[in-house]
């Protein structure tokens, strides 16, 4: 078999539909199979897929296992050489999967590979990503918010005008290809990452067992809705509690595997992002005449920088 492909739900029962009609309906002229694991759901996403996917392989699980481990459960399941991670909020608007498989086959040197995300209105969304660095941990903190497409923010600006495969650090977990022997090697996802994080670490230790991962900017474009079920679901729509939950696995990213003195360097830019963003919000809340403005943001970011503790 050429693939198996993995989704995660959680009561996203619409969503889930969506996209696996969306994986029949274009993924054509190679062997794969689809395994859903559901983290105890209670919307009858499981009942929707016995009746309308048959042909899917489903997990059941009678607790929310969390997106790592849950994968990792579709992983011991797998029969496919290659494993496709994909989020139950995407939709395949053509033949993606093959794509990916191909490349993978004809580029025995590769470990995993990513594809095209846009948004459901047709905008680019950026899918792949630089590891975490002093500079673009301290740019991201204070300094992303008034300027986004440059490679200071972690991104990959340059690869929305490419037309050749990408080299680069990690793809988005919403769309990632790796081959199973390798994924079993590593032992797939890291389960202490609750939520995010899961990507990168899992594209890190792929480079680290010598195999590159690769982005197609030409590949035909996959529609992701960003982490909307993840916000209701996990998060109640609080955006910062959000926010703060990547922050926190970023930071463990960095606990995790750099070096002592990189995760001092990191500290250090991350104390000076909170230098910064005193001065930015505390002149901003003078413009605006509003120091509940400057609480709230500092509130955040004070958050942050607990978080950032656990590097040290």
């Amino acid at each position: 078999m050429d693939v198996s492909i993995i989704i995660v739900n959680l009561n996203s029962r619409q969503l889930l539909e969506d996209c696996l009609t969306s994986v029949y309906q274009h993924t054509h002229d190679i062997e794969f199979e689809t395994i859903v694991v559901d983290n105890a759901s209670t919307d009858g996403s499981v009942e929707m897929v016995k009746t309308q996917f048959p042909q899917v392989r489903l997990i059941e699980n009678a607790v929310n296992n969390r997106y790592a481990i849950a994968n990792n459960q579709g992983l011991a399941l797998a029969r496919g050489r290659h494993i496709f991670y994909l989020n139950g909020d995407t939709i395949l608007l053509g033949n993606t999967v093959k794509e990916m498989v191909k490349f993978l086959d004809a580029h025995p040197q590769v470990g995993g590979v990513g594809c095209c995300l846009m948004y459901p209105d047709g905008a680019y969304q950026d899918a792949c990503f630089r590891f975490p660095s002093a500079l673009n941990v301290f740019y991201l903190l204070c300094l992303s918010r008034f300027y986004w497409k440059t490679s200071l923010a972690a991104n990959y600006p340059q690869v929305q005008q490419a037309t050749e495969p990408q080299s680069v650090d990690f793809v988005m977990g919403a769309c990632l290809m790796a081959r199973r022997d390798l994924l079993q090697q590593i032992h797939g996802m890291d389960e202490d990452y609750y939520f995010y994080g899961e990507d990168s670490d899992l594209c890190y230790r792929i480079w680290q067992a010598g195999w590159p991962i690769y982005y197609l900017p030409q590949s035909t474009k996959i529609i992701h809705y960003g982490g909307i079920s993840s916000t209701i679901n996990l998060f109640d729509n609080d955006q910062r509690r959000k926010h703060l939950r990547g922050w926190t696995s970023r930071f463990l990213f960095i606990k995790k595997h750099y070096p002592f003195w990189r995760r001092v360097v990191i500290f250090i830019a991350v104390l000076s992002a909170l230098g910064m963003n005193t001065i930015l919000y505390g002149l901003a809340a003078v413009k605006r005449r509003d120091w509940q403005y400057f609480q709230v943001n500092m509130d955040a970011h004070l958050a942050i920088t607990r978080a950032a503790c656990q590097i040290i």
